[in-house]
């Protein structure tokens, strides 16, 4: 049998906890390396989806400069949030023009599904005047350079020379919302 030294035991001792250590601080090491890993691919993730973002931004960017002419085209076509009087004072002064007496019984708004900054404006009016003249009116009113339809018409003739009728109607025009 073997006699081992007492500095023989040390050594081993000493080796042996030097061998435990070193693969503690290789395991901790492996497992820092992998976390480092995994933040950096999530960093890279992020990076590729903010570079993504600002291109983007940036089509949007030109887009809304490349249509801002046909933007405003379009934004004149609906009636703007403080435009509302100013829409039914055209409505009566083209009836007016026309010889047609106008009068509005009411007006309200209502949502429009689905769309966020946009509302309906209802007017409910009568015309009293001659049939052509009514017609012509609606016609006008038709034409008007809103978003605009006109729904629920009834005409009343009085007497067979068509001078003296009455339009019920409802007018429904798209607007901002406040």
């Amino acid at each position: 049998m073997m006699v081992v030294s007492n500095k023989t035991k040390v050594v081993l001792v000493i080796s042996g906890m030097t061998f435990i250590l070193s693969s503690i601080v290789l395991g901790c090491s492996w497992y820092y390396i992998d976390y480092l890993q995994t933040q950096l691919h999530e960093t890279r993730i992020n990076t590729k989806r903010i570079q993504d973002e600002k291109q983007q931004l940036s089509a949007l960017e030109k887009l809304a400069f490349e249509t801002k002419e046909e933007r405003a085209k379009l934004a004149s076509y609906i009636i703007p949030d403080q435009g509302v009087i100013v829409f039914l004072s055209l409505l009566e002064s083209t009836a007016r023009t026309q010889g047609v007496s106008p009068t509005t019984h009411t007006i309200a708004t209502q949502l429009l599904t689905g769309e966020k900054g946009f509302e309906e404006l209802v007017v409910n009016m009568s015309l009293t005047g001659a049939l052509e003249d009514i017609e012509k009116v609606i016609h006008l009113y038709e034409s008007m350079p809103y978003q605009i339809r006109i729904e629920h018409v009834t005409l009343h003739v009085e007497g067979k020379n068509e001078s003296s009728a009455t339009a019920d109607m409802t007018i429904v025009a798209t607007k901002m919302t406040p």
